[in-house]
C-alpha cells in the first residue's frame, strides 16, 4: 500500500512540475530539510514574494536543525519496496 502511495504520488508531482514550470517550485531534499530548515523556508517564502508578490510570514520559528534519521539495517524491506514500485511502473507506464 505504501509503494502505491509513494508512486502515485511522485508521478503527481512531476506532472504538476511539468505544468507550473520550475520558477514557482522549490525541490527539497530531506537531509537539506533536516540540515537547515529555516534556510529551505526562506527560500520557499522568496518564491512566493517573487512569483504571486505574497509575503509567506511565520508563524513561529523553526529548529536550526533536526535530526537525519536513516535505516541502514532494513535493507530487504527496502529491495521489496524498490521491487513493489518497479512493479508499479510497470503496470502504470
Amino acid at each position: 500500500q505504501i509503494a502505491g502511495q509513494v508512486f502515485y504520488l511522485q508521478r503527481y508531482y512531476r506532472e504538476q512540475l511539468r505544468r507550473h514550470g520550475q520558477g514557482v517550485t522549490l525541490q527539497v531534499s530531506y537531509p537539506e530539510m533536516c540540515a537547515n530548515p529555516a534556510g529551505v523556508l526562506a527560500e520557499l517564502q522568496g518564491i512566493s514574494e517573487k512569483a504571486h508578490g505574497a509575503p509567506l510570514p511565520l508563524i513561529q520559528s523553526p529548529p536550526a536543525s533536526f535530526p537525519l534519521r536513516v535505516y541502514h539495517d532494513r535493507e530487504t524491506d527496502k529491495a521489496r519496496f524498490r521491487d513493489l514500485f518497479d512493479q508499479l511502473a510497470q503496470e502504470n507506464p
